[in-house]
C-alpha cells in the first residue's frame, strides 16, 4: 500500500474509493435504500498531482506531453486504499 503523502508525478496506481451516487428520477423506498450499496470503485491511472483535497489522475497523454486524457479528480476523503502498480 502507498500512503497518500507518497504519491508522485506519473506514479501508476490502483485506487479503491467510494463514489458519490445520485439519481434524479423518482424511487421507491427499496430503490432509495439500495442507492450506494455498489459505490466502491477501483481506478487504475497515473498521478498528475496530489493536492490537499485529493488527487488528479490521467490515463493517457499526448506524445509532446502537453495534453492529457481520461482525467479525473478523486477527493481524499473518498479514498480507501492506494496501491502502486509497476
Amino acid at each position: 500500500m502507498v500512503k497518500y503523502a507518497e504519491l508522485e508525478l506519473s506514479m501508476r496506481v490502483r485506487i479503491t474509493w467510494i463514489d458519490a451516487q445520485n439519481r434524479a428520477d423518482w424511487h421507491t423506498p427499496e430503490e432509495l435504500e439500495a442507492l450506494g450499496l455498489n459505490a466502491t470503485v477501483i481506478t487504475e491511472a497515473l498521478v498528475y498531482k496530489r493536492v490537499k483535497s485529493g488527487v488528479l489522475l490521467y490515463s493517457s497523454k499526448s506524445t509532446d506531453g502537453q495534453q492529457y486524457g481520461g482525467c479525473m479528480f478523486i477527493p481524499k476523503v473518498c479514498i480507501k486504499t492506494i496501491e502502486r502498480l509497476s
